[in-house]
């Protein structure tokens, strides 16, 4: 099932109403898990021209942390496509691999520009302050770029953010920590790879730390090509922090895990859950008492949490849809946060696409996106992607202040606790 469907079914009722007497509460919850919905099973082909999103993505280099990101983009392309399309319109995605490369990523761009994609959608790279530059000149969308982490993605006309990116991602340690743990973390530090991204990142959490009343107990940088990590461990188990926040690729992260484990370390330890499938969960022992003590922050609720999130059901379908055609990274042990926000981001292009009256183009996606208000797009607030947040954020919508956090339970991920956890003061001050 589509996305746009579930939506529908629950979120836009005043456009789609369904006139059925004596519906129960309980046939809307099957609607929204996918088991009760008249129009999913109905597929038409689509048979006008297709629609095409761009995609940049690192899948080699050091900073290839997106192979399962574009698994997730293909099964939303697929389910979408198998239910018709949108408006009729075949969805086609042209992705480019960046490389892990600055000037890659920016001919990425230029390339996927000429070659008419109507948007950008859910980019997987950490090089959005240069791409904006070019996506702007040529009036192209940037919908649901994930790696936001600058004043230019936050405020540029045509970045329209589904979370406050990585920037509000960090900010979740202190909302967690100072926020809602119990007891209170009051003390941290910081280890990260010495790169511009990551430098910033130190920076806005240090700030979102200390304006909190938090402990800041220092930075540790390490040099991008390290393959001995075992003096970062030290150094960041000498400072006795309450949570060390880690800033690095998922490979990266799991040396650093089996170098703590190694030297008898298990000081807690804070990490962005989108960079960890569940084959990289294996690699740095999860069942360790440094592995038990990994807290994680994601923008999305993980695909285990059907319970409180029915929608994510639909999550695996697709993504079973997708392994059977062939996808190698679509598979159970490759399942990702950010495979699940790519996922995600597709069909909140499907939602917001399927309100066009008319040619859906670059012109008419980005004057949706400027006016559309109140999505329901089922595991985040309601979107409204142009209504301003707070001062330098004018182009990250209120609804995008939130993190989940995750644990690692019996090799998997499950949610830490129980609802979305408020970030925007962390991030805006």
């Amino acid at each position: 099932m589509r996305l746009k469907t579930v939506t529908n079914s629950l979120g836009g009722r005043r456009a789609h109403r369904v006139a059925v007497a004596g519906v129960l509460a309980a046939s809307l919850i099957a609607a929204f898990a996918g088991a009760a919905s008249g129009s999913a099973s109905v597929k038409h082909a689509a048979t006008k021209a297709p629609i095409k999103i761009g995609y940049p993505v690192a899948l080699t280099g050091t900073d290839s942390l997106y192979p399962t990101a574009l698994a997730g983009e293909r099964a939303a392309v697929r389910a979408i496509n198998a239910s018709g399309g949108i408006n009729g319109h075949k969805l086609t995605l042209d992705w480019c691999d960046v490389q892990s490369n600055v000037n890659v990523a920016e001919s990425c761009v230029r390339k996927l520009v000429g070659n008419g994609v109507v948007a950008f959608v859910g980019t997987g790279d950490n090089y959005g302050p240069e791409q904006e530059a070019i996506e702007k000149a040529d009036h192209v969308a940037d919908l649901a770029n994930f790696t936001a982490t600058s004043p230019v993605e936050f405020n540029s006309p045509i970045e329209f953010p589904l979370t406050a990116g990585a920037t509000g991602t960090f900010a979740a340690a202190p909302a967690y920590g100072i926020g809602v743990a119990k007891p209170k973390i009051t003390s941290y530090d910081f280890v990260g790879v010495q790169i511009p991204i990551v430098e910033a990142l130190a920076k806005s959490t240090k700030q979102a730390i200390v304006s909190h009343g938090g402990v800041w107990k220092g930075t540790t940088f390490v040099p991008e090509s390290t393959t001995t990590w075992a003096p970062y461990v030290a150094a960041a188990a000498a400072k006795h922090a309450g949570m060390t926040i880690l800033s690095m690729a998922g490979p990266q992260m799991a040396e650093f895990a089996l170098a703590a484990e190694a030297a008898g370390d298990t000081f807690r330890t804070f990490y962005l859950a989108e960079a960890v499938p569940v084959s990289l969960i294996k690699t740095f022992g999860p069942n360790t008492p440094f592995g038990k003590n990994l807290i994680f922050a994601s923008y999305l609720p993980a695909w285990t949490a059907t319970k409180q999130y029915p929608l994510l059901k639909t999550f695996v379908s697709d993504m079973k849809a997708e392994y059977a055609a062939g996808t190698k990274y679509a598979a159970p042990s490759y399942y990702s946060i950010a495979m699940e926000f790519s996922w995600y981001a597709v069909h909140a292009f499907d939602v917001v696409a399927s309100k066009i009256h008319g040619k859906i183009d670059t012109k008419s996606v980005l004057a949706e996106l400027r006016s559309v208000k109140g999505l329901t797009l089922g595991l985040t607030p309601a979107w409204s992607p142009n209504v301003p947040g707070p001062k330098g954020f004018s182009h990250v919508a209120p609804s995008d202040f939130h993190e989940y956090m995750l644990k690692i339970v019996n090799g998997q991920w499950a949610l830490a606790y129980s609802g979305a956890i408020p970030v925007e003061s962390y991030v805006a001050g």
